[in-house]
Order: C-alpha cells, then sequence, then structure tokens
C-alpha cells in the first residue's frame, strides 16, 4: 500500500512539475492511473477467485457446489480487501455465490447491457455503474465460459485515494 502511495506522489509531482496544462487536466489523469492501478489489484484478486472456482468446477457442476462455503470464501475474500465493496458468481444472468448471502439467487437486471460485455469476454472488463466500477472475470473450462465472477467497488474510492495523495 505504501508503495503505491509514494508511486501516486511522484506521479502527481512529475504532473504539476513538468505540465504546463491546468490542474484539472493533471487532476483527471491522475484518475486513470489510480482506476488502473485498483482494478488491477482486484483483478488479482478475482484471480485468486477465478482459481479456486475453477478447482473446484473440475469435480462438481456449479449447481452442486456448497453455497454456504463458496460465500463464505466470497465474503472473507471481499474483507481481506477493503477496496472491494461486493463479489459475486453469476451464469445465465443469475447469481449463484455473493459475499452477501441475502443476494444468492438474485437476477441480474440489465440484460442486455450485460449480453453486449459478455457475449466476447475473454479476460476482464471494467464496467461503470452508478456508484461503483465492476471488474468481471470470465471462468472458462474446457474453453466455454461457464461462469462469470464480479467484483464492485465505489467509484468514490478513487476520490479517496485523490485527496490522500493531493494532501501529501
Amino acid at each position: 500500500m505504501k508503495k503505491l502511495f509514494v508511486f501516486i506522489f511522484f506521479m502527481l509531482f512529475s504532473i504539476r512539475l513538468f505540465s504546463n496544462q491546468n490542474i484539472t487536466c493533471n487532476e483527471q489523469k491522475l484518475r486513470v492511473v489510480l482506476l488502473e492501478l485498483i482494478t488491477s489489484d482486484i483483478y488479482s484478486t478475482g484471480l485468486l477467485i477465478q482459481k479456486t472456482l475453477k478447482n473446484n468446477m473440475k469435480y462438481f457442476k456449479l449447481e452442486h457446489l456448497s453455497k454456504n462455503a463458496i460465500n463464505t470464501f466470497l465474503s472473507k475474500t471481499q474483507k481481506r480487501n477493503n477496496k472491494i465493496s461486493y463479489c459475486f458468481i453469476s451464469k445465465n444472468y443469475k447469481i449463484f455465490f455473493h459475499s452477501y448471502n441475502y443476494k444468492v439467487k438474485s437476477t441480474i437486471l440489465d440484460f442486455k447491457f450485460y449480453n453486449k460485455v459478455l457475449k466476447n469476454l475473454y479476460q476482464k472488463a471494467l464496467l461503470r455503474f452508478n456508484l461503483y466500477y465492476e471488474v468481471i472475470i470470465p471462468v472458462c473450462l474446457n474453453r466455454a465460459k461457464k461462469v462469470f465472477i464480479h467484483i464492485g467497488f465505489k467509484t468514490g474510492l478513487i476520490d479517496e485515494y485523490l485527496k490522500k495523495v493531493i494532501e501529501k
């Protein structure tokens, strides 16, 4: 975490020192860098979930996995990374597992929007929904996309980090 702030501090310092552009443009550049850094961190957490899920799905169908165990795993994963607001696993627009148990068996509401993104997704996608960004990672078995991992974080997180960087 300290490396992230040192890196961001030097980025901000460099932008301010060597740029003749106004501060708003520099702040926007820093926002893009912060979004990329946070997304990379979230993506690495998603890869851990993906690996765990793939290992389990070698032996059991998604529907036969222990809901309690996977929900607990997602909840603990969310709590370990304070950037994550929620994480869930979906199949056919239905939520099978969620870091919040009461959301299990919910349906993803915006089918058309998700369909455009998920249809051709092979590595990851970053979407924005109102107050959240969502990183989506496919889980492929036998070259078929079976399920998707969704990890959300608040858009305000970027403002929080930006504020910390500017204050230093």
